[in-house]
């Protein structure tokens, strides 16, 4: 299966095309923005008419809140217009398609866990234009896959997992926000069950992230430095400072409060069941000690 990947420099991108090359069967197509430009949906069509594959994967995006909120014009094409036109492409031609999403589609008002059954409500120009994308792309192509995810970490570009390691190795203060919640994402992982999707013809709306209790950035740093120093990363385990969302002054778009999501069509169809994000998080520490 020849497999087109968008975005394959991002953190997401690279775990694909590391899955890609080491599985026999799959042949790896790299578009990057000179040969697919998601700020110009009206050439979509040509120019995926121009690209050999069987299955496009969507892993680009106008990811920072900040930068959709300043330029919502820019968002709605990128992620959302674009991605329409991916799938329409794909519906046409007989192509399998996969999109990415977010847990900024929710409101984030209320605490609990989110399954794919709860209404999604955007409080930013993000959320709203990757749900935008959403609904755009099952009513252009309803054999589509979005899966929504959250917080990734993993191989081959840094996050926030990578900062707090480097932060502490190097001795810096640290400090992370104690009231937003949701739960981290191994790439490995969620590229695993991403082909899971792929291979099984699912179709629709899919939570994929790692389990666990519901994590703060402040806790989520907080289980990396400890278990660094449990594998000998650290000479000792340095504190975190809490700060608040409010405190970050920085921040143009407001940012949901909870979006803890819960996996449960993955589960019930397929009966995986993503194992604990700190299970994951040691695996990826064996790769730093590496």
């Amino acid at each position: 299966m020849r497999i087109a990947l968008t975005g394959p420099t991002g953190r997401l991108g690279n775990q694909w095309m590391r899955k890609i090359n080491a599985t026999p069967g799959y042949q790896l197509v790299a578009l990057d923005r000179q040969l697919l430009d998601l700020s110009q949906p009206a050439k979509i069509p040509q120019q995926l008419s121009e690209i050999p594959f069987d299955c496009l994967i969507n892993t680009a995006a106008l990811s920072s809140p900040d930068e959709c909120e300043n330029n919502p014009q820019l968002a709605a094409r990128c992620n959302a217009q674009s991605p329409a036109e991916m799938a329409k492409f794909c519906h046409q031609n007989q192509r399998k398609f996969l999109h990415y999403s977010t847990d900024y589609v929710f409101s984030g008002q209320q605490s609990g866990y989110l399954d794919e059954s709860v209404v999604p409500e955007p409080i930013n120009v993000y959320g709203q234009s990757k749900l935008d994308g959403e609904r755009a792309i099952l009513a252009a192509n309803p054999a589509a896959i979005i899966a929504r995810v959250s917080w990734l970490f993993g191989p081959g570009k840094t996050s926030f997992f990578d900062f707090v390691l480097d932060s502490a190795q190097q001795g810096k203060p640290l400090a992370a926000i104690a009231n937003k919640f949701s739960l981290p994402t191994y790439t490995v992982d969620l590229v695993d069950w991403s082909l899971t999707l792929l291979e099984n013809e699912a179709a629709g709306i899919y939570h994929l992230c790692n389990s666990g209790d519901a994590q703060s950035w402040h806790s989520y740093a907080s289980e990396i430095i400890k278990q660094a120093k449990q594998l000998d990363l650290l000479p000792e385990e340095v504190g975190v400072r809490k700060q608040m969302l409010d405190e970050m002054v920085s921040f143009t778009a407001t940012r949901p409060i909870h979006t803890v999501m819960r996996t449960q069509r993955i589960e019930d169809e397929f009966n995986i069941k993503p194992r604990p994000w700190n299970l994951a998080a040691r695996d990826f520490l064996h790769v730093f000690r590496r």
